[in-house]
């Protein structure tokens, strides 16, 4: 595949086994991404992102229509960094706290002090959990 294009992704592998047999028979070829890792960890296949059907940019189109025709969604892509940039920019307003220049919001810094307090209120709690056993 000169120009792979992504196509669809699945959340099982055997759906998108089937696909690609639809895909097959009409004469497009196709690739699988990260199905074998999904059928060995079912519950990866979000995290990963599914399993993701490639084919050649020049068949994308009739792959779409085939796709489309079996009663899956096609993936329309879309760039993950713009995603990621607005979801840093919404936090931020919500938060209303600085972000460095890549949108990542810069942790607050606990003072020496506070650090104490947390001590302290662990402490009392042991302590009473002590008492109370």
């Amino acid at each position: 595949m000169e120009n792979p294009t992504l196509i669809a992704v699945f959340t099982l592998p055997q759906d998108a086994y089937i696909i690609q047999a639809k895909l097959d028979e009409a004469g497009i070829s196709s690739t699988l991404k990260d199905e074998l890792t999904v059928q060995v960890h079912n519950f990866l296949s979000n995290a990963i992102g599914g399993v993701k059907l490639f084919t050649d940019q020049k068949d994308a189109e009739n792959a779409k229509q085939i796709v489309r025709e079996s009663g899956h969604a096609v993936d329309d892509p879309v760039e993950p960094n713009s995603i990621e940039r607005a979801t840093y920019k919404i936090v931020n307003k919500l938060s209303r706290k600085k972000t460095d220049e890549s949108g990542v919001i810069a942790p607050k810094k606990i003072s020496s002090t506070g650090w104490w307090r947390i001590l302290i209120v662990v402490l009392i709690i042991i302590i009473v959990l002590a008492l109370l056993l």
